[in-house]
């Protein structure tokens, strides 16, 4: 038993030698070198830059609904020899944005049994003439309605953009922090681990020579266990924080990336502690008037009033004005003999007796906004308490670094002078063990602080909406 534990032991060590020297001949991943990576790389990041392509898309098909129109048509009848008629038409439709469309086009019939409307000369009739809508249509219609909502679309995806981005850089950024939280942890549970076994090895020739007591030993020992199992612990966090950190490393081809062994984040002595840019905070309260969120519940609430506009314009009567100027071309040329008197007009009226379907519509998009407007308080609400309670975390958290990194220091001390007592013969290993002891501790909660300063700034750039 005594020599199994002494064939795990001596792996542990060779191990925690390994990390010692991996903690100095590593290569450094630096936070801005992974923001970088996730940034450029990451599916979700070239997800959103999708987002704005169907946007543009989205309006283009809007766009579409202004597009110029051909049209044409043939209709022929043949019976028992005869050419009872043919209809050829062939046309041009042009809408604009004020509810009036532009048409010309030619028609020529021909038959023996043509209806008296269809006649025609022979060299057929050129027309050009415009259709308006007088009623409803007038101010807006279904065709402006969508162009407009696709323009505030367009906005919109920009915002979902933020939005997407905002919430991956900061995930993956708070994944990163708990990386280095974890490596650094397992390097001072190495240190202390080598640290106690020098102790131990020390002790027991020391107390082979009578110069200490063998109960030291026993001290010296059990601290080396206690160290190596709390090692073994951070090992695996630090483990199992990696593989979370490998989930938003991919290469520029959206293959998944995997940490190279010999890649760490920096030990925490090698880092300066991070401040929030001033810059943000004496803009904070237009930036969050601009966060993406509120921008992006306002413009819902923009293409609800675009809805209501269409509603209120369906309650107007359908009153539809035509007029065509028409003329026989002589020669191929339609002006030759063109006169104003030559024309065809037409009215077409139509409305819903009791309007049920439109005023009920109309009701149903006004609660629909009203909704969407208390969403956008309650949300407005939220952010300010969010920003203002992260305001204050990270300014306690920045009071407990300077706390914590003088503490530690003075950790530091105190463990060697009870190590120089030890030595001396003025102390006791409990007490050199129990120095150690808070020493580890007061730098796994420097660390921790440390990280959660960091994090900090970006859970406040997060909740500002800035963390892209």
């Amino acid at each position: 038993m005594k020599l199994k534990f002494t064939h795990i032991l001596g792996l542990l060590l060779f191990s925690i030698a390994s990390t010692i020297a991996f903690g100095q001949d590593s290569t450094v991943l630096t936070f801005d070198e992974y923001r970088a990576i996730v940034l450029q790389n990451h599916p979700l990041s070239r997800q959103s830059d999708l987002l704005i392509d169907k946007g543009q898309a989205y309006r283009q098909k809007a766009k579409g609904n202004f597009d110029p129109k051909i049209d044409a048509s043939a209709q022929q009848k043949y019976f028992k020899g005869d050419q009872y008629y043919s209809l050829l038409g062939a046309g041009l439709k042009i809408p604009t944005w004020y509810g009036l469309s532009v048409k010309t086009g030619f028609d020529q019939n021909d038959g023996t049994r043509l209806n008296n409307q269809n006649y025609l000369p022979d060299a057929g009739l050129w027309y050009a003439g415009i259709e308006l809508a007088v009623g409803r249509g007038l101010l807006i219609d279904n065709r402006r309605a969508e162009l407009k909502k696709a323009n505030i679309y367009v906005e919109s995806s920009i915002q979902q953009r933020r939005i997407l981005l905002n919430e991956l850089m900061y995930q993956s950024s708070a994944a990163y922090w708990d990386w280095f939280k974890a490596y650094n942890k397992v390097v001072v549970y190495a240190n202390a681990m080598a640290n106690a076994e020098f102790r131990l090895r020390s002790t027991v020739q020391s107390a082979q020579l009578g110069d200490k007591p063998f109960m030291d030993t026993l001290e010296a020992h059990v601290q080396m266990q206690t160290v190596a199992f709390s090692y073994l612990d951070a090992q695996y966090d630090y483990f199992s924080k990696s593989r979370l950190l490998e989930i938003y490393l991919w290469g520029p081809n959206l293959e998944p990336l995997e940490l190279d062994s010999l890649t760490a984040p920096p030990l925490y002595g090698n880092l300066t502690n991070s401040n929030m840019d001033p810059e943000i905070l004496l803009k904070i309260d237009s930036i969050r008037t601009n966060h993406p969120e509120l921008l992006n519940a306002q413009y819902k609430i923009d293409m609800k009033q675009v809805d209501i506009q269409l509603g209120r314009e369906n309650l107007k009567p359908e009153l539809n004005f035509k007029y065509n100027a028409i003329a026989e071309p002589i020669s191929g040329n339609p002006f030759t003999e063109y006169s104003i008197e030559n024309y065809t007009w037409g009215v077409d009226f139509s409305i819903p007796i009791f309007l049920r379907k439109e005023r009920n519509q109309l009701k149903i998009y006004k609660i629909e906004k009203e909704n969407l407007e208390n969403s956008l308080a309650f949300k407005q609400s939220q952010i300010n308490y969010k920003v203002e309670s992260q305001l204050e975390y990270l300014n306690t958290v920045q009071q407990q670094i300077n706390i914590w990194s003088s503490t530690t220091v003075q950790y530091a001390t105190l463990l060697d002078n009870e190590f120089t007592l030890f030595n001396i013969g003025e102390s006791s290993m409990f007490k050199v063990n129990y120095r150690q002891k808070k020493y580890i501790e007061a730098q796994n909660k420097l660390i921790e602080v440390m990280a959660e300063n960091e994090k900090s700034i970006l859970k406040l750039e997060y909740v500002l909406g800035i963390s892209n």
